[in-house]
């Protein structure tokens, strides 16, 4: 009898233990499902904040370049955009090949050429700095500012209208904003939709609001936000911008 009942005890206790052991594992299984969805949506998001950090540092350049280009060039757009593109083959990507540069290098001057994806505005000089300082050339036809013996010329003459004096008129400024494509799935849903709602609330708003960020290295301002109505809602808006001393006369 003694042995039967020890025997007994024993089968209940394993019993408990397997009921136990059941239980903690149906827990465990519902534990992960209610986390794996956050856990998988941090995961994919530190991937896409990584790939638009290393694309905000590309266009951040390419913005340098393109305001290089532009201070011997008259700040004309399309060398400009076309220097630009060129600086941002690097979000592209590639296995080092030249085949592989190339097809980057001719995708980022065909987005740079898609005026909904890629804008560049120049900022300085103004067409009150024109208005100051502009003079028109007989041959060319065109209003021109000046910029020979900058450093002699008085830079206590701020004019009325711009502002600024002759030298601070010679500053070639340029804001690109450039639509980034987010290439994480699920990610790229999820702040598309995010940016689609904020933009029916603002739809309102006539301007702009961005988090601005200093760039030392170029001594650029580096800014990235949401735009109410470009570019397109499926790309993330990059916004920089950049000043450059003009090298040639700027052509109005």
């Amino acid at each position: 009898m003694r042995w039967n009942a020890a025997k007994s005890s024993i089968t209940n206790t394993r019993s408990e233990r397997r009921e136990l052991v059941g239980r903690q594992h149906g827990a465990s299984i519902v534990e992960f499902v209610v986390v794996l969805p956050a856990l998988l949506i941090l995961g994919l998001g530190s991937i896409q904040s990584a790939l638009f950090h290393q694309a905000k540092t590309t266009v951040t350049y390419a913005t340098f370049e393109a305001a290089r280009t532009g201070a011997t060039t008259h700040a004309l757009k399309a060398a400009m955009l076309d220097q630009f593109g060129l600086r941002l083959a690097p979000v592209f990507g590639g296995d080092g090949s030249g085949s592989d540069a190339m097809a980057a290098i001719a995708k980022g001057k065909t987005e740079a050429r898609n005026a909904a994806i890629t804008r560049i505005d120049i900022i300085n000089p103004t067409q009150e700095a024109f208005q100051d300082f502009g003079v028109l050339n007989a041959e060319t036809g065109r209003t021109e500012i000046p910029n020979s013996h900058l450093k002699h010329r008085n830079a206590n003459d701020i004019r009325t209208n711009s502002g600024v004096n002759i030298q601070d008129a010679n500053l070639l400024k340029i804001k690109t904003t450039y639509g980034y494509h987010l290439k994480v799935p699920l990610i790229n849903s999820i702040v598309t939709a995010a940016l689609k709602k904020i933009d029916k609330m603002q739809r309102s708003m006539t301007r702009t609001e961005f988090r601005s960020a200093q760039s030392p290295q170029y001594g650029c301002t580096a800014r990235r936000g949401k735009m109410a109505t470009w570019p397109p809602m499926a790309l993330y808006p990059v916004v920089e911008s950049c000043r450059m001393a003009k090298q040639l006369t700027l052509l109005r």
